[in-house]
């Protein structure tokens, strides 16, 4: 992600993702950070979610047979 989005390319004189049109702008290494921050945290709010329903009582543990 450094080289795509932060590296400016000497050949280039902007960044490979510049070029490709994937970006319009120069990223600095803290939008990066910030970037798989987000992710982590959305990835551990659905380990959460679906860890919450995998101890839901089943069975006998409810009075059914």
């Amino acid at each position: 992600m450094y080289y795509t989005f932060v590296r400016i390319h000497q050949t280039l004189k902007v960044t490979p993702a510049m070029a490709a049109g994937v970006t319009d702008g120069l990223w600095e290494i803290t939008d990066v950070v910030g970037l798989l921050e987000d992710w982590e945290k959305r990835q551990q709010e659905q380990d959460t979610a679906q860890h919450e329903w995998s101890y839901a009582p089943k069975g006998s543990a409810l009075g059914h047979n």
